[in-house]
């Protein structure tokens, strides 16, 4: 994978609050917002491309991002991805999780970035519709809108054709 084609990939990503089914007809969709900031990007880009780059096929590279919101509160946005068969998979756990610390300390372990602080509260979604594939789901799923994952699937050969 180029940086080229992770810059893409990292810069169309795209978060939107996630609704069930009767919120998202009364109130209709959020608004999707960028995933990942200008300095996150940078931040992520090279060290995702060592990773997957020493990665065999079993593996996936995971990331951890946290900052201070105050002195008992942290913001954490983590998740992993993977390349198989010229698809880049894209796993979001957490996203800008607020995560209080205890009085006793660091509960939580940055060691497991795929552990979801609380249940994942966004949806994953890319900014060209085209460079997804498609979700598989059931009619049911589908006309209640249960489907909810913080998993996306790019091709990578779109991503390498688009202009930055």
């Amino acid at each position: 994978m180029s940086r080229r084609q992770m810059i893409e990939a990292l810069s169309g990503l795209r978060v939107r609050e996630y609704r069930s089914g009767p919120i998202r007809w009364f109130r209709g969709l959020a608004d999707p917002e960028p995933a990942f900031n200008k300095e996150e990007i940078e931040l992520l880009v090279p060290r995702l491309l060592d990773g997957l780059a020493l990665a065999t096929p079993p593996e996936l590279v995971t990331f951890y991002l946290s900052q201070p919101v105050n002195a008992t509160k942290r913001e954490v946005t983590s998740g992993g991805m993977y390349v198989r068969d010229g698809h880049l998979h894209v796993i979001i756990s957490n996203h800008r999780t607020s995560y209080e610390i205890p009085p006793a300390g660091l509960i939580y372990d940055r060691r497991y970035p795929l552990f979801s602080l609380a249940p994942l509260d966004v949806d994953l979604l890319y900014e060209t519709a085209e460079t997804v594939l498609p979700k598989k789901t059931n009619f049911w799923e589908a006309f209640f809108f249960f489907y909810h994952s913080g998993e996306i699937v790019l091709d990578l050969s779109r991503l390498s054709m688009m202009k930055m």
